[in-house]
């Protein structure tokens, strides 16, 4: 029901809703997509392995290195805290951020790579997609020097 009233200011306009107005009928549901870390994300939340031989090893083999806490998998390290894993397309926005961010200076591909590092994210392509982000950047292929 809508209403409307006079003030110093000028009309004001009121509208009275039955329902609230951030109420959804339908959310669809947004599955992610396929990655590397599906299969050690199922081999330690429900031990499942491969029914292939060799890749149930190698699952085997690389889960010891990981840890899955919730629903969020960490990569285990020495030197490090515990690293978050990431999906390629949040790889992407984590290189970009780091990268061309707020705080972003348009590091070569290893400085990148470690930068994120730094920040607690892991993926284990890691240093190739920071070459080759910083090999796509247009602001640093127009501006770096030349050796």
């Amino acid at each position: 029901m809508a209403s409307s009233e006079t003030t110093n200011w000028g009309k004001v306009y009121t509208e009275v809703l039955s329902r609230l107005s951030i109420e959804r009928d339908e959310v669809a549901q947004i599955t992610p997509e396929p990655s590397w870390m599906d299969p050690i994300v199922q081999y330690l939340k429900d031990d499942t392995l491969p029914k292939n031989r060799k890749e149930a090893q190698k699952i085997t083999a690389k889960s010891a290195l990981y840890v899955l806490k919730g629903e969020v998998l960490y990569k285990q390290s020495f030197s490090w805290p515990l690293l978050k894993c990431l999906r390629p397309s949040d790889a992407d926005r984590a290189m970009a951020e780091v990268h061309e961010g707020i705080c972003g200076d348009h590091s070569r591909g290893k400085v990148l790579a470690h930068k994120i590092l730094r920040r607690g994210f892991f993926w284990p392509t890691i240093l190739d997609d920071a070459q080759n982000y910083v090999k796509k950047c247009e602001q640093c292929q127009k501006f770096s020097s030349v050796p």
